[in-house]
């Protein structure tokens, strides 16, 4: 049996285990850990690759940035009910 899990680093904790310990049968189980680096992801295809890097020159030379209050961001967090 072959079960996956993808979860953030503060969800492994020691109830996390004891679910998994729940879930297996067998004595003996094979624990892989795999580490998700978002910019090596993002760089996967050339086109990614150029627009990162673009994006990285822009901020770094101010340009295309915008102004945005507290109020602002507030405000369009209640329009779309996010917390």
């Amino acid at each position: 049996m072959t079960i996956k899990f993808t979860l953030r680093k503060e969800e492994l904790d020691l109830n996390f285990l004891e679910k998994i310990k729940g879930l297996i049968s067998s004595d003996q189980l094979t624990i892989s850990v795999e580490s998700h680096d978002e910019t090596e992801y993002l760089t996967r295809s050339a086109k990614n690759y150029k627009v990162l890097i673009d994006r990285i020159e822009y901020v770094e030379k101010g340009k295309e940035l915008i102004d945005i209050s507290t109020k602002e961001i507030e405000s369009i967090l209640q329009k779309t009910n996010i917390d």
